[in-house]
């Protein structure tokens, strides 16, 4: 049984995918457990909520379901940088998202808020401008918890 409040499910998922990306290994640079205007530093991986689904079953009690949305922003590099670069941003990206793979894998059941933690769907990706005009690379991931 999940726990009946989806703020501490994404308040946990967001603290175990900060370990293994700061942590554990140095891929991220900030993990927050809300949204965010601006990043101090990028990587940024953001965990927020997305909806819940809430099945009544006839006989059993609730069927909750939570989901959650890790997005990822990695600024592109300026024309003068030579060493950051755009396959630098790529490698980036594909870091932070074989890490929260690990963190999907390694706490499927989550004693006291979840019983299974799994992809809900295939990730996107996308180059997307921010407020202050920095281009930023993009990746959104959806999280079911159950």
């Amino acid at each position: 049984m999940i726990r009946a409040n989806r703020k501490e499910c994404r308040k946990r998922l967001a603290e175990l995918i900060e370990n293994k990306l700061t942590v554990e290994n140095s891929f991220a640079k900030e993990v927050h457990a809300e949204s965010v205007k601006m990043f101090t530093e990028t990587p940024a991986v953001v965990v927020t909520s997305d909806g819940s689904r809430r099945t009544q079953l006839t006989f059993q009690g609730l069927a909750d379901a939570y989901y959650f949305l890790i997005e990822t922003f990695i600024t592109f590099p300026t024309q003068d940088d030579t060493t950051y670069t755009r396959e630098t941003v790529e490698d980036s990206l594909d870091n932070i998202e074989a890490g929260i793979a690990e963190v999907i894998s390694e706490n499927n059941k989550e004693s006291g808020y979840w019983e299974h933690l799994a992809f809900a769907d295939r990730s996107d990706t996308i180059n997307v401008p921010g407020l202050d005009g920095t281009q930023y690379r993009f990746e959104r991931i959806l999280i079911e918890v159950t």
